[in-house]
């Protein structure tokens, strides 16, 4: 019966450290995504200068993911009539710290100045996100590894323990 235990135990660890990996690799992806739907939207600010209510309901469709939501929170409040800042927040609320504190100051700019200033400001996001991406991607070799090994580690440390 110990030896099911520590078999289950060594599992339950090896099946964390892959968790692990699998949130990181989700992470980087949501990165990548979040840097394709600020550069669509500066290709359609800058070549037709879209309406910020077409732009969030066109990119809701297109993206997926967290961009989507983000556009379609955007898309519905405006919709409703509300402050697209409020629904640019709201749709923020969902990703991680990093990310929330690099795309929400776009809320009080875009859809509020000129072109240019949203412009630059979608870029300046861009950099950001993909330069936190590239972050992510460096330590997600050797992180995935240490998360896989102490994970099972400490599962096999218990498992010694319950033996």
């Amino acid at each position: 019966m110990k030896l099911i235990g520590a078999a289950t135990l060594l599992c339950a660890g090896f099946l964390t450290g892959l968790r692990s990996v699998r949130l990181m690799k989700n992470r980087i992806r949501q990165c990548r995504e979040l840097c394709r739907m600020l550069e669509l939207m500066t290709f359609e600010l800058e070549r037709f200068r879209t309406p910020m209510p077409r732009l969030m309901e066109e990119l809701s469709r297109q993206l997926d993911g967290a961009s989507a939501v983000l556009c379609a929170s955007a898309f519905e409040t405006l919709s409703a009539g509300g402050a697209f800042s409020a629904g640019w927040e709201r749709g923020c609320d969902m990703l991680p710290n990093a990310e929330r504190s690099i795309l929400r100051p776009l809320a009080p700019v875009l859809g509020r100045y000129g072109g240019a200033e949203q412009l630059d400001a979608i870029r300046r996001a861009e950099m950001q996100i993909r330069t936190l991406g590239e972050e992510l991607s460096l330590n997600y070799r050797d992180g995935s590894r240490i998360a896989v090994g102490v994970s099972a580690a400490g599962a096999a440390f218990l498992a010694v323990l319950l033996l």
